[in-house]
């Protein structure tokens, strides 16, 4: 084989010149986003989206509240089986008024992580848990609201301390099916 052309390399392929300002990425792939990219390109989100992911995205499933409700699931699941449940009718779950979870995305996403599981048809049950912070100095206690308000009412001072509002934890599990008994001991 002899020496490639003057200015190519072996191996390289034409390609045409790209736009100018657009990313070689944007360039290869089309456009990816629902709103204009950085380039000003406008396109649709779901043509660049694997076939199975794209369903829940467009139907608004927040990825931080996804994350949340699979590992509820598993947790919950990997219970069920250690108590010797065959399903699930309700999940209640204490969620801090300031964990930065939506209820409505997380019921959402609930549903659609139980699908094929032992909690599939189960329902969950938030509980909200508001907020309340202490200042260290004086001892007050005020909630804090949403942003939260982290100087004290009373001194003004910066040394509050979040007594409640970050919770995010399964407070109790309502069993179908075979009432377990006692839990069987970890393994």
């Amino acid at each position: 084989m002899g020496s490639p052309p003057s200015g190519r390399r072996r191996g390289s392929r034409f390609r045409p010149p790209r736009p100018r300002g657009m990313d070689p990425l944007t360039a290869a792939t089309g456009p990816c986003g629902s709103d204009q990219d950085r380039t000003g390109w406008t396109g649709r989100v779901d043509r660049a989206r694997p076939a199975a992911v794209a369903p829940a995205l467009e139907r608004g499933a927040p990825m931080h509240e996804m994350s949340i409700a699979a590992a509820v699931v598993e947790q919950v699941a990997d219970a069920a089986v250690r108590h010797g449940a065959t399903a699930v009718a309700t999940v209640r779950l204490e969620v801090g008024e300031l964990a930065g979870v939506v209820p409505e995305a997380l019921a959402f996403c609930f549903a659609l992580a139980c699908a094929g599981t032992v909690l599939e048809g189960a329902a969950l049950e938030t509980l909200g848990v508001a907020a309340l912070a202490r200042c260290g100095p004086c001892a007050v206690e005020w909630r804090p609201g949403m942003p939260p308000d982290l100087l004290c009412p009373r001194c003004g001072g910066p040394d509050a301390v979040l007594l409640t509002g970050r919770e995010l934890r399964v407070r109790e599990v309502e069993w179908a099916g075979t009432v377990p008994s006692a839990p069987a001991p970890p393994s």
